[in-house]
């Protein structure tokens, strides 16, 4: 393959301050508790990003004053960039921006939320992409998606604030505006509220969740579990 059109996937990630990050999950999880868990899925879905065969790994990192700790945290052969933008539409766009510019085609996009999903979501969103498609999601169950790709940069889509809670459907529909040839790979969960670490705590449970996330868990999931239970009793 052309090292000019080799494919990127962009991990979007801010820092993991307790208090800042997964507060859908507080006060479930404390501060504390919800920061080493979004911590410990950024680090997982990071090595499954490197671990990506004829794919470069990008970190889209906020803030930028924390780029130093960000380069301790990514795995080696991690790409980063800083998100830069007044709303998230924005830093997303500038991302894609950013990676296009240094010759990559196609390029992916996901959070750091979905420490499950798996390759093969994101081989097939490439693979669509190389088939003739010019936008991929893999959607997830909060209206959003786990997954975003383009086959070339589209200001269109994300060159304004989303305008709603529906992130998905708002995107989807800018495409058609576009009139850009869009298609939809496997969906999957993200770890976002009290319902989704039910989830999680079950495939932790089944042993498929990665090894950071399964580490944190070893130690916490069994009190999780108890107070996820007692709030599903409620």
């Amino acid at each position: 393959m052309d090292m000019e059109r080799k494919p990127a996937l962009i991990v979007m990630a801010k820092w993991p301050e307790p208090g800042q990050v997964k507060t859908r999950l507080m006060p479930l999880l404390s501060a504390e508790e919800a920061g080493a868990l979004y911590r410990a899925m950024l680090l997982d879905v990071l090595e499954a990003a490197v671990a990506l065969d004829n794919v470069d790994a990008v970190l889209g990192f906020w803030p930028e004053e924390r780029r130093e700790d960000f380069k301790k945290l990514a795995p080696r052969g991690t790409v980063l960039i800083s998100q830069k933008g007044a709303d998230l539409a924005a830093r997303m766009q500038h991302c894609f921006d950013e990676v296009f510019a240094r010759g990559y085609a196609p390029v992916l996009m996901r959070n750091s939320d979905g420490p499950t999903l798996p390759d093969r979501v994101l081989r097939a969103a490439i693979d669509v992409l190389a088939g003739g498609a010019q936008a991929v999601f893999s959607p997830d169950a909060s209206h959003g998606f786990g997954v975003i790709g383009l086959e070339k940069s589209v200001p269109e889509l994300l060159g304004r604030p989303l305008e709603t809670d529906d992130s998905y459907e708002e995107i989807r529909a800018r495409c058609a505006d576009t009139g850009l040839r869009v298609a939809e790979v496997e969906g999957w969960y993200d770890v976002d509220g009290p319902a989704d670490l039910s989830r999680l705590l079950r495939d932790w449970r089944d042993g498929a969740v990665p090894r950071n996330v399964r580490a944190l868990l070893d130690r916490d999931g069994a009190a999780w579990e108890a107070r996820v239970a007692e709030l599903e009793l409620a």
